[in-house]
């Protein structure tokens, strides 16, 4: 990680950081992985790397931006004989020709300095950055959205026309999106089964994301003055979630709570009801 970093490391190092960080690039890259990986404070952080407090925030920043420049191919979609192990995951998990699972987790955040901070503001009475994460049997991501819940759509997925993205009742049901059927009291037995086999998959993110929030205690609660840089921390730290995963690198405790984004907004018929019945009907 280190020698990699370094490698893309052409930013200029002012006389200050050269006099205390003669360790640099590894000391900075050492001292941003310890800050996303604990809740300590920036000034006991500063302390135990012996640096300026000021400092460990602008690396930091400077860390996670190399990272999402050069690190991002360790987030991507699955193609050619990943594609294929991937679908066959997930038909282990009990869901067949699915290639990821999606689900939303709340990032909290203090009250942003913005201009419309209520537009951050949870039902849970909290501020909060939401982030979008689609991920692979293996509980690795695949793409992540940092930002509106309602622009997870707007990511650049290629659309397998024979495979499905899983997630729950708040996203919007498509030929290429499938979800449970609404528990109305009326379910057939088939439906029942769907809905069992689909949540059974679809877990794999809700583990995917108590992954993550463990190993990189800062995403409890991100305490950055502007919000501009959360997407980037946040992206930073599923990139490393992958490269851990990727080294065998594992922590098993989630502690994830299911975050309920709400019900979609019903919809008139569409072919993803079509598509929903005719996986009902073969599962």
């Amino acid at each position: 990680m280190c020698l990699s970093i370094g490698a893309h490391d052409n930013m200029e190092t002012t006389s200050q950081q050269q006099a205390i960080n003669q360790g640099s690039p590894y000391t900075s890259v050492l001292a941003s992985l310890w800050t996303l990986a604990n809740k300590e404070s920036y000034r006991s952080i500063a302390d135990r790397f012996n640096v300026a407090k000021s400092t460990i925030s602008t690396n930091l920043e400077h860390f996670c931006s190399i990272v999402n420049e050069h690190l991002s191919f360790h987030i991507a979609w699955p193609t050619a004989n990943k594609l294929h192990d991937t679908i066959s995951g997930f038909q282990d998990l009990g869901f067949p020709n699915t290639v990821s699972a999606v689900d939303g987790c709340h990032i909290h955040i203090p009250k942003p300095t913005c201009d419309n901070p209520n537009a951050h503001y949870n039902r849970k009475q909290s501020y909060s950055v939401l982030l979008i994460g689609f991920c692979h049997y293996q509980r690795k991501f695949c793409h992540v959205n940092v930002g509106h819940p309602g622009s997870w759509y707007d990511a650049s997925f290629p659309p397998h026309c024979w495979t499905y993205i899983i997630g729950d009742s708040a996203f919007p049901l498509s030929k290429h999106v499938m979800k449970p059927s609404k528990e109305n009291g009326h379910l057939t037995a088939r439906q029942k089964h769907f809905n069992q086999k689909l949540n059974s998959a679809r877990v794999v993110i809700e583990h995917t994301f108590g992954l993550l929030k463990t190993k990189f205690r800062r995403l409890k609660f991100l305490h950055h003055k502007h919000l501009h840089s959360v997407p980037s921390t946040v992206t930073t730290c599923c990139i490393l979630h992958n490269i851990c995963l990727d080294t065998d690198d594992t922590f098993e405790e989630y502690g994830e709570e299911n975050i309920s984004l709400g019900e979609d907004p019903a919809h008139p018929p569409n072919d993803g009801q079509n598509y929903r019945d005719c996986v009902c009907n073969t599962i």
